[in-house]
């Protein structure tokens, strides 16, 4: 319902990949519908959420008439509609009502997913510290059920250039390939239809699954499960450490 009020008096943008669609570096108050595709917003370098299509960006800014205080960089070709707070003022009562309705409802749905996020956080932090690690697929399975099935796992550690294995579910050549694109970058979430990638420090986590949360509520919650999952990574590589020696002695 939002986004039908809205097309009709909002503006359209589109953004290339990697270019900024707001900087909290420039007074920008626009309220912004995405459309397609996703964005990252991120506060001193750091990571704070991925933004899909069919949501709204920092509605809080346009309501204030207040700067923006994050970044939001497009991660994929970006296709946007949005409205000044200028232009917000030429429309006539009836239709501002209208909006802030509409978006008010939008923001109220919203906080269910953030719950959601929050809740599936709190599951994998009392897996990790419960479950007894495992270097097998059916671990990283029992982890994330509540997120999505992973039906294939890559778990590598970088050595200053060699690329080694922690954990292989598979042989797959297609990953060597995927991983290279991250190997140099110090952090790095990707996200399609049946995978995923994620390149934290030294460690590169590949994961072919079937997903059964929204990818807004899957991404947010690893994004936000950072050392939850380094720590994890170095309880995995220890473990083969051992086994390696064992196999050694």
């Amino acid at each position: 319902m939002l986004q039908k009020i809205l097309q009709k008096y909002w503006h359209t943008k589109k953004i290339k990949k990697w270019e900024y669609l707001y900087q909290a570096s420039k007074n920008d108050q626009n309220l912004y519908f995405i459309q397609k595709w996703q964005i990252l917003l991120s506060s001193n370098w750091n990571q704070i959420a991925i933004v899909w299509e069919n949501e709204i960006s920092w509605e809080k800014s346009f309501l204030n008439k207040t700067p923006k205080p994050i970044d939001a960089q497009a991660i994929t070709d970006l296709e946007v509609i949005f409205l000044s707070p200028e232009d917000f003022e030429k429309l006539d009562n009836f239709t501002q009502k209208e909006i802030l309705k509409a978006l008010t409802l939008f923001v109220s749905d919203r906080v269910y997913l953030l719950n959601n996020i929050v809740n599936n956080i709190s599951v994998i932090n009392k897996k990790i510290s419960t479950l007894k690690p495992s270097l097998s697929l059916e671990y990283l399975q029992e982890l994330f059920w509540n997120l999505f099935n992973i039906q294939e796992a890559y778990i590598y550690k970088i050595y200053e250039w060699a690329i080694l294995p922690i954990l292989e579910s598979n042989v797959n050549p297609q990953v060597q390939l995927e991983i290279q694109k991250v190997q140099d970058k110090q952090r790095s979430i990707i996200w399609g239809k049946d995978y995923f990638l994620i390149k934290v420090d030294d460690y590169i986590f590949y994961g072919k699954i079937q997903k059964y949360k929204s990818d807004y509520v899957i991404t947010n919650t690893f994004i936000h499960s950072i050392h939850t999952l380094k720590y994890l990574w170095e309880i995995l590589e220890k473990l083969k450490d051992e086994e390696l020696h064992n196999l050694i002695k």
